[in-house]
């Protein structure tokens, strides 16, 4: 089932992608592989900030308080389980991602400029994504909701119609 939450993580993207495209003219389509902007810094961080706002939403449709915080330790093992990461550079480029996401929710707006302008590539948009997907699956099971029952409750927020299966 991992495969379909994927799945339904993807859409919310798309759709999102999407409205923000046509609101704001920032996103562009998204790429599984490479993102389209990336020889524009702007545009490639404008589609990470997107995606960070979403993750932090789900952070907040966990229902995560500092009485009840999400267990950071072990996170991409338990809910990111499907993508492995190796290397010292890819471990802290998912870790920035996931830890942007909850200082965003906190109120905190990270630098991200000024992170990723060493990474000598343009890919803080794939982690971003995987940020966002950990977080929609940390929701699900806090609140026993299916995947697509978190996804179509972010995409309410935002007011996008999100038309997906029960997963």
């Amino acid at each position: 089932m991992v495969g379909a939450k994927t799945v339904v993580a993807e859409r919310v993207v798309d759709r999102y992608k999407r409205w923000r495209r046509a609101s704001t003219g920032c996103a562009s389509s998204w790429a599984p592989t490479r993102s389209p902007d990336h020889h524009d810094r702007s545009r490639a961080l404008c589609r990470c900030e997107h995606l960070l706002e979403l993750a932090s939403d789900a952070i907040e449709e966990s229902g995560a308080t500092r009485a009840e915080p999400i267990d950071y330790e072990g996170i991409r093992e338990r809910y990111l389980p499907d993508y492995r990461f190796s290397g010292r550079a890819q471990h802290h480029k998912s870790h920035y991602a996931l830890s942007a996401a909850a200082m965003i929710r906190g109120g905190v707006y990270p630098d991200l400029l000024g992170e990723v302008q060493w990474w000598q590539s343009d890919d803080f948009w794939t982690y971003a994504f995987y940020a966002f997907l950990a977080y929609v699956r940390v929701a699900a099971e806090r609140t026993e909701r299916s995947v697509g029952d978190v996804a179509r409750s972010i995409a309410g927020r935002r007011g996008v119609p999100l038309d997906l299966p029960d997963t």
